[in-house]
């Protein structure tokens, strides 16, 4: 939860635990990767529609 902890903790968390980081960047990239795949999906089923 971002929002509920100062940065610098949240940076002095992060800069402690690598896994975390790790973690945290794979989470947002995997995010990114399955929105813009459902994305491309959706705009593949719209030119078959149309």
């Amino acid at each position: 939860m971002p929002g509920l902890l100062p940065p610098s903790f949240t940076e002095a968390f992060h800069a402690v635990n690598p896994v975390g980081r790790t973690l945290d960047r794979l989470t947002r990239d995997s995010v990114r990767i399955s929105s813009c795949f459902v994305f491309s999906r959706a705009v593949t089923m719209a030119n078959i529609l149309l």
